[in-house]
Order: structure tokens, then C-alpha cells, then sequence
């Protein structure tokens, strides 16, 4: 799927890129939305995982919250991908702060070995590579010709004259 009709100009009015996507936006993409992925797996064996251990008392809940945040990191990907400057901003910023909190996120790892046992180390590895992925997509989103790209979609300098008579009693 290529999904390129959404994204830059989706409800801002704004312009498309006019360069050719680059190699490091596409990186970008690819990473965070294997990113994403492997979010999403994590959730689901972290589900497996404890309602093992809890019976019928785990409910899912926090499974359903974090597949939809991972819904929202790929659509945000999408359309970073196709040049909204505004997805690439908050990518970086969901981008670092997921990279950030699972690294922190790591310290609980007794817990899941605890509970998971061999689980665990799956749910060890899943964060790992989502990790190294989060923080590989910060780096593409900010390489040169990413920021080439995304400016090549900026109308230029300034806002446009508003509507109406211009120079008006003059």
C-alpha cells in the first residue's frame, strides 16, 4: 500500500513537498512504523502474558489503549512521509519520548521475568528493538536532505496578504 493521498496538505491547506521523497524520510518512515509493529506485539504477548497470570481478572485494557497509540504512530508515519512538517515535529517528539520511556521502561524487566518467565524475554527483546528504532527515526527525521524536503513544501516567508480591498483610500 502506498496510502499517498494523505498527509501534507490533510485539512491545513498547505503545499506538497516538490522534491522527490529522500532515502533518509523514507528511513524515517520504515522505522517508525516497524516501530509501531512491534509495539503492537509487544501489547499483545504482554496481554497473553498476564492474563495467564491473573485468570480471568486481567481485562485488556491497557492492550486496546496501547494498540491505538500504535495506530496513531503509523498514521502519523504515513504523513510524515508525504510531507506534513507538523507529523515530522511530533514524530520526533513521540519518537523521543517513546525512546526515552523505554529505556526507563527497561528497569521493570524483573518484573516480566518474574511474571512471564520466558515471556519475558520476548517482551526484553521487543523493547530493545523498539528502542533502537525510535531512536534511529530521530536520527533520519533531522538528516539534510530531510530537511530539504520538508522545506521544499513551505510557501516561503510570511503569511499571505488577507482577503479584501488592498490599498484601499490610497
Amino acid at each position: 500500500m502506498k496510502f499517498t493521498g494523505i498527509g501534507a496538505n490533510w485539512g491545513t491547506g498547505g503545499n506538497r513537498p516538490t522534491l522527490p521523497v529522500p532515502k533518509s524520510v523514507i528511513w524515517a518512515f520504515l522505522l517508525s512504523a516497524g516501530a509501531a509493529l512491534i509495539s503492537a506485539l509487544y501489547y499483545i504477548v504482554y496481554a497473553i502474558m498476564f492474563s495467564s497470570y491473573f485468570g480471568g481478572f486481567y481485562n485488556g485494557g491497557a492492550t486496546v489503549f496501547g494498540l491505538l497509540i500504535c495506530a496513531g504512530l503509523f498514521v502519523i508515519s504515513v504523513m510524515m512521509r508525504n510531507g506534513a512538517e507538523w507529523a515530522r515535529i511530533v514524530l520526533a517528539v513521540l519518537s523521543g519520548l517513546g525512546a526515552l520511556l523505554g529505556l526507563i521502561g527497561l528497569f521493570s524487566l524483573g518484573l516480566l521475568f518474574t511474571v512471564g518467565g520466558g515471556f519475558g524475554a520476548v517482551l526484553l527483546i521487543f523493547s530493545l528493538v523498539q528502542v533502537a528504532a525510535l531512536g534511529a527515526t530521530l536520527f533520519f527525521l533531522f538528516q539534510q536532505d530531510s530537511n530539504a524536503y520538508f522545506k521544499s513544501a513551505s510557501a516561503g516567508p510570511g503569511y499571505p496578504p488577507p482577503p479584501g480591498p488592498q490599498n484601499f483610500g490610497g
